[in-house]
């Protein structure tokens, strides 16, 4: 008997697209790992339409190293059996476009096929607060000490 309650694959694809994170999914089955999903928030995130990620690796989309950082930790992943959370790493999909992301990397198994999920918060307003503020206590520290020297 059908389960009339059970989400459709269009629906769950509805819910992951509104989600305000990064969602991409790789096929491990296919070695380095190819992209079979990518949210629209990654869209914004990395920089790439989906249509360009979709049936690609890493390596066709990101810089050498990049890619295999990512390969790496994908792999680590899926090898353990356990998620690999990366609290911060920078993803440049060009020169002109450069993130700074906190990242889940989750394996699951799905009909005998290796899938990797991956999760990234967009964390780069946060990190450029944090060093503004950094630089601001810098600043204060050293004309409280210039102060303190006039005195």
């Amino acid at each position: 008997m059908e389960n009339k309650l059970a989400p459709s694959s269009d629906f769950i694809t509805k819910i992951l697209d509104s989600l305000p994170v990064a969602v991409f999914c790789k096929n491990y089955n296919r070695s380095p790992g190819q992209f079979v999903y990518w949210n629209r928030f990654a869209e914004e995130v990395f920089g790439v339409d989906r249509d360009k990620v979709i049936g690609k690796t890493d390596f066709d989309l990101f810089a050498q190293e990049e890619a295999a950082f990512f390969v790496e930790k994908d792999l680590e992943s899926i090898k353990t059996g356990e998620q690999v959370y990366i609290s911060s790493e920078v993803v440049s999909s060009s020169e002109e476009h450069s993130r700074v992301v906190r990242t889940w990397k989750i394996p699951i198994s799905h009909e005998e096929v290796d899938f990797l999920i991956g999760i990234c918060l967009d964390i780069t307003d946060q990190v450029e607060l944090e060093k503004n503020l950094n630089e601001e206590r810098n600043r204060r520290i050293q004309n409280a000490k210039l102060i303190s020297l006039g005195e």
